[in-house]
């Protein structure tokens, strides 16, 4: 079983799910069918997730230090109410994590389904924006976890401009409003609707 580095909510772990590859297939993404906690310190709880492949069905065991010391998650989602940057996704996986959440509010006919999909993907912009420096228009290179990711930043700089991402979340309505609009309407757990192909 393997163990990641400290999340900041459950709510991040689910994320973070969307876009792991499944070690025996590459394929996934990984669909979390039951949380367990199995301990707990002073300044983290660690839960246990059992996922499976959405591609091939195999099973995986994931364990995850959560700083948060609320068992539940949120609905709708509340990732990380800190400025700290995420230690488990880096900037371009929440830009990703943000096209894919778009792409799927943009084809979802249910009005009620696109607004949640469209905080979320408003809630990606802002944990990505918590890795840049002041008066930097790039992230630095501790921003990106990974070689691949990395290279990323080196071919495709552009994609990183600060000026970019803040235009972009302009586009979207303020979290509260969108919280609230959800709330009301809230039927089932929110990464529900991310499971949808």
């Amino acid at each position: 079983m393997s163990e990641r580095p400290t999340a900041h909510s459950i709510e991040e772990v689910y994320f973070f799910l969307m876009l792991s590859p499944c070690t025996s297939c590459d394929g996934g993404p990984l669909d979390a069918e039951q949380v367990q906690r199995e301990s707990e310190s002073a300044s983290f709880r660690t839960f246990q997730f059992q996922c499976r492949c959405r591609q091939c069905g195999t099973k995986h065991a994931l364990r995850f230090p959560i700083a948060s010391q609320d068992d539940h998650p949120h609905d709708p989602p509340v990732v990380n109410p800190d400025s700290e940057p995420s230690q488990l996704i880096d900037v371009a996986q929440w830009l990703t994590l943000f096209h894919l959440l778009t792409s799927k509010a943009a084809q979802t006919r249910d009005k009620s389904e696109s607004r949640r999909l469209g905080y979320e993907a408003a809630l990606c912009l802002d944990e990505a924006l918590k890795f840049y420096e002041p008066d930097n228009e790039l992230p630095p290179e501790s921003a990106f976890f990974s070689d691949r990711t990395r290279e990323h930043l080196r071919t495709q700089p552009e994609l990183f401009v600060r000026r970019r991402l803040v235009d972009l979340r302009s586009k979207l309505p303020d979290l509260t409003v969108m919280r609230r609009l959800i709330q009301s309407n809230t039927k089932k757990p929110w990464w529900s609707f991310w499971k949808r192909d």
